[in-house]
This record gives C-alpha cells, sequence and structure tokens, in this order.
C-alpha cells in the first residue's frame, strides 16, 4: 500500500527510495531560526560596545540621542506588532528570536538614555536637547 503526503504542494510517496519526507521546509526553518538568533545577538551586542565607553567616559558626548529614542519607539512598535497578531506559545516561539532581539536592544537603549541623564547632571548641564555636546 502507498501512502501519499501532501504538504505545501509538495507530495512524498512512501513507495519512494527515502523513508522519510523531504526535509527542505524543516531545513528553511532552522535557517531561520539559526539566523534569526544571530540577528538577536549581534543587534544586542552592538550597544554593549556604546554602553561600556560610555561607562568608562563617564559621558555619553558625540552620540545623537534621538537616534536612541527613535530606535527605542521601533523596537517597542516592532514588538508589539507581533504580538498583536498572536500571543499563542507556537506563534510566540516562531518570533522569539525577534521579539528577544528587539526586546533586549530596547533595554540596552534605555540604558544608553540612562547613562546620557546621568552624565549630563554630573556635569551640570540641563534638561535639553536630543544629543549631548560636551567641551572639554
Amino acid at each position: 500500500m502507498e501512502t501519499v503526503i501532501v504538504n505545501d504542494h509538495r507530495a512524498w510517496s512512501s513507495s519512494s527510495a527515502s523513508s522519510l519526507p523531504p526535509h527542505d521546509e524543516w531545513s528553511a526553518a532552522l535557517v531561520a531560526d539559526v539566523l534569526g538568533y544571530v540577528s538577536a545577538v549581534a543587534y544586542v551586542g552592538a550597544r554593549f560596545p556604546q554602553i561600556y565607553l560610555n561607562a568608562i567616559r563617564r559621558s555619553c558626548a558625540g552620540l545623537s540621542l534621538y537616534m536612541f529614542v527613535f530606535t527605542l519607539l521601533g523596537n517597542a512598535s516592532y514588538i508589539t506588532s507581533i504580538l498583536l497578531q498572536s500571543t499563542s506559545r507556537a506563534y510566540i516561539m516562531t518570533n522569539l528570536p525577534w521579539i528577544l532581539g528587539s526586546g533586549l536592544t530596547l533595554l540596552c537603549d534605555l540604558v544608553i538614555l540612562t547613562q546620557a541623564r546621568m552624565y549630563r547632571r554630573r556635569r551640570g548641564g540641563g534638561a535639553g536637547g536630543g544629543h549631548v555636546v560636551e567641551h572639554a
């Protein structure tokens, strides 16, 4: 007896030489997940050198804080758009690399904005513009 499994316009026959269905879709999903997690690590990791440099210098001189504000808003919107689509476990797990990447980057951006506020206060600056310019 022959069994045919049809999935997304592909068919697999149990009488074929292979004992398992093709793994094209599974492989593509695995590659997508791996790339998603690599992207999340790179996206979040890109903030750590700036956070460290700010802490060492006790300054955020030269940074455009508006960039961090808009990136924060963009990441918050992105996470919200994912969660508004569905909150099912399967959907969350599928989108987890992107949720983590955006969520952790959002937290790093909050750290940078907090650093800017702390270091501005220490230097006697007021509540001012969207970028920090210091003169030595």
